[in-house]
């Protein structure tokens, strides 16, 4: 009897810690590689599905309408150049060429048309590529409509070193925001922005994909703000993917 309830103990751990992982909504994310180079195509994908759980969903099941993300470039002159993009089996898909050296910003943000479990979805999701040696951080100004953006360290995320972002809103540093670091392994950590450099920072220790996710999930309370008696909360999410 005691070995069973033991056993059973022991099973109850394992749902318990794995329960957040288990929860874990449905995002996006854009995979493009952290380098590029002038004149040599740059493939970039855009995926749907459960990160934590490496559970992509195919590109002809994706929920409603976000697979009308408009895919955007900002080039280091600040120009930003719409990107077509063509499904596959897994993913979307979409390229460019690097014309210049510096920091080239991928990004979409996309309100989903239909409610899931009485929210609104914003989905944005954002990627940097760096082509040569910039002179320093990016300094363009946010292109999502919450005016938050993820800044890139200077050298690709690597194993056994900080995966440090800066965080910023408003074109301003925003210190002492949570958001959470989450493996396609089902590894997951929340962390805060530093309260001076806004920079928010945690070893990686095995291979993996890993996303940034800074989001907010805020409820509506004022009935004229509600697109539907249904519509209870929004769901803002802003993701930053990368692989060391």
């Amino acid at each position: 009897m005691n070995k069973r309830l033991h056993n059973l103990s022991l099973a109850a751990l394992l749902a318990l810690l794995l329960l957040p992982t288990a929860t874990k909504a449905h995002t996006m994310w854009i995979d493009t590689p952290f380098e590029g180079h002038i004149g040599q195509p740059q493939t970039v994908r855009i995926f749907f599905g459960e990160f934590s759980l490496r559970m992509i969903s195919p590109a002809d099941r994706w929920f409603s309408d976000i697979a009308n993300c408009r895919l955007t470039l900002l080039a280091p002159d600040g120009t930003p150049i719409p990107l077509e993009k063509a499904p596959t089996d897994s993913c979307y898909t979409a390229s460019f060429t690097p014309t210049a050296e510096g920091w080239y910003l991928l990004y979409f943000e996309h309100t989903v048309r239909d409610l899931y479990e009485g929210m609104r979805i914003t989905y944005g999701a954002q990627s940097w590529v760096r082509v040569g040696h910039p002179d320093g951080p990016p300094t363009v100004a946010s292109p999502f409509s919450h005016g938050r953006l993820f800044l890139p360290p200077d050298e690709p995320f690597r194993l056994d070193q900080p995966a440090a972002v800066t965080l910023t809103e408003g074109g301003q540093l925003a210190p002492s925001r949570r958001l959470t670091l989450t493996s396609d392994k089902g590894w997951r950590k929340n962390l805060r922005s530093d309260a001076t450099t806004a920079i928010a920072s945690t070893p990686l220790l095995f291979p993996a994909d890993y996303l940034f996710e800074w989001t907010d999930n805020p409820p509506i309370t004022d009935p004229v703000q509600r697109i539907s008696t249904d519509h209870q909360s929004d769901y803002i999410t802003l993701n930053y993917f990368f692989r060391p």
